[in-house]
């Protein structure tokens, strides 16, 4: 499996497309956007990679730090097929796209998002804890 990436702006939509580590480089793109009122409502390609999967791991952390709902703090998240020239040649690879519109923030549903990541998280230790606390009772 590859896990080669481009980051930047490659693509503007006025909608989103329709389609079947702690400190990434994505969160300064996806903060960007909202500094920018050009940006706002429209959807924009942030990144793009060779396979799916490492592109839905991306869409998935930006929608734990920046709300998985377009209520939560206006952004929604997708993984799209866009097309990438290079050298005269246009290859078929998975977008990550961002929308942002601020209007779609409701109050408070930013906090409940928080408190829900909090508690998966906590739920997901306790089973790591769980699981590596089986692990030593077995080989003892």
């Amino acid at each position: 499996m590859t896990t080669d990436v481009s980051y930047g702006e490659f693509a503007v939509a006025e909608e989103m497309p329709e389609g079947a580590g702690r400190t990434s480089p994505l969160y300064g793109l996806v903060r960007d956007i909202a500094a920018n009122e050009n940006k706002w409502k429209k959807a924009i390609c942030i990144a793009h990679y060779a396979e799916k999967q490492p592109a839905s791991g991306a869409a998935n952390q930006l929608r734990a730090k920046f709300g998985r709902k377009i209520e939560d703090s206006g952004y929604t998240f997708a993984v799209r097929l866009v097309n990438v020239k290079k050298d005269g040649e246009t290859t078929e690879r998975h977008g990550l796209w961002v929308y942002y519109d601020p209007a779609q923030v409701k109050e408070g549903e930013m906090e409940k998002h928080v408190a829900n990541e909090r508690a998966k998280a906590r739920k997901q230790a306790e089973k790591v804890k769980a699981k590596a606390a089986e692990k030593r009772a077995n080989a003892a």
